[in-house]
């Protein structure tokens, strides 16, 4: 590997980088923006990221209960495959960077490549009440650089560097179910939510935040497939998605 795609792996098992993904809800009418319900209330499994995690690959660890995916079009293709980490807490608290990239709990998951596209995300499939409405919330946080930026010991976003990556979250409403498959895309009937971009994780003081977004949608069936993208237009050196506290 060369220097900054070794930076980039090292930065991540120091847990580096991390987003947020919404819960899963049943209502009566549209939700307003609030934190999610107590675990209790929650569909989703492992919707913290805080439980045990999985290789997916030689070079990937997900969060049970979630199941990565990208878009890879085979020899010619612009999108590749990134990487996906689960960021632990260290024992002592870890760094002020580390925190940042912890938006609830001990753990969190993000994906990333360096110098290369990806449209990318997890998902997961849920059982529902047959027909119910259902919302789907999550945190995320973007980091997207041509080179490294540090504000207040934390890894951002460079600000001339904004505009370049975005997150939505998604439902498909009939609840396909891709099985073991990770190179795919997300139904045509999937319905989004509004994109986060890489400048709404940035704080007033250019530090790292974390943003909720959410979609709304009926259900079709017993099940719906909650979904997480994210992707890049230009290929920087620095191009991650973080996930944590879904409902």
């Amino acid at each position: 590997k060369g220097p900054e795609e070794q930076y980039m792996h090292t930065s991540l098992r120091k847990a580096l980088f991390v987003c947020a993904l919404g819960c899963l809800l049943l209502t009566a009418g549209p939700l307003a923006m609030a934190l999610p319900p107590a675990q209790g209330n929650n569909l989703l499994v492992n919707p913290s990221f805080e439980g045990k995690f999985r290789q997916t690959s030689l070079s990937s660890h997900v969060s049970e209960g979630w199941n990565p995916w990208y878009v890879h079009g085979g020899a010619g293709s612009n999108y590749f495959e990134p990487e996906w980490k689960v960021i632990q807490r260290p024992e002592n608290d870890g760094s002020a960077d580390i925190r940042s990239r912890l938006q609830h709990g001990d753990r969190s998951l993000m994906w990333f490549n360096t110098y290369a596209l990806h449209r990318a995300g997890v998902w997961q499939r849920v059982k529902v009440p047959r027909n119910s409405q259902v919302t789907f919330t999550i945190w995320v946080q973007i980091l997207s650089a041509r080179k490294t930026h540090r504000v207040q010991d934390q890894m951002v976003s460079g600000p001339e560097d904004v505009g370049n990556y975005q997150i939505k979250a998604g439902i498909d409403p009939a609840g396909w179910d891709p099985g073991g498959a990770q190179v795919l895309e997300p139904p045509g009937n999937t319905i989004w939510g509004p994109a986060v971009w890489d400048a709404n994780t940035i704080g007033p003081g250019g530090t790292n935040r974390w943003v909720q977004t959410q979609v709304t949608t009926r259900a079709r069936g017993d099940y719906v497939t909650v979904w997480v993208m994210g992707w890049n237009k230009w290929a920087y050196r620095y191009e991650a998605g973080f996930v944590d506290h879904a409902a």
